[in-house]
């Protein structure tokens, strides 16, 4: 903490997940728990990594396989993602239009990915969860 108090480098990576974590939550009124959303933004971010070719497949099916172990039976499907974008752009990890996503480009290996926050993104992340979950 003492070396990275700020966020601007190694903590950052805490946020692994939280930023459409936080955002489900809230949008689910808190019947899906803290860390259960957060589960659920692991698995949309690395999806989107995997996507984006900077995950390869094989780490994708673990990791996903291994979040839906841990999840069980999840209400996703069944929560409205209306205002699911101005949620994602008043995150404090939101700055102007974009956010670091922190995604993992191998398994122990983070990385952040620059990612526009538009009514493309929210698109991307409701395909995500209506194919992942």
């Amino acid at each position: 903490m003492e070396e990275d108090e700020f966020e601007l480098n190694y903590r950052k990576c805490l946020n692994y997940g939280h930023t459409i974590g936080h955002a489900i939550e809230t949008l689910s009124n808190y019947k899906i728990p803290h860390g259960q959303a957060v589960i659920i933004g692991m698995v949309i971010v690395n999806k989107i990594a995997e996507k984006r070719g900077i995950l390869n497949e094989e780490d994708y099916e673990l990791t996903r396989k291994l979040a839906l172990e841990l999840l069980g039976k999840s209400i996703i499907r069944k929560i409205s993602l209306k205002g699911l974008l101005d949620l994602l752009k008043k995150d404090k990890k939101t700055k102007g239009h974009t956010v670091d996503l922190v995604v993992i480009s191998k398994l122990g290996t983070t990385k952040f990915l620059k990612t526009e926050v538009n009514e493309e993104f929210v698109k991307e992340i409701e395909e995500i969860i209506k194919e992942q979950f």
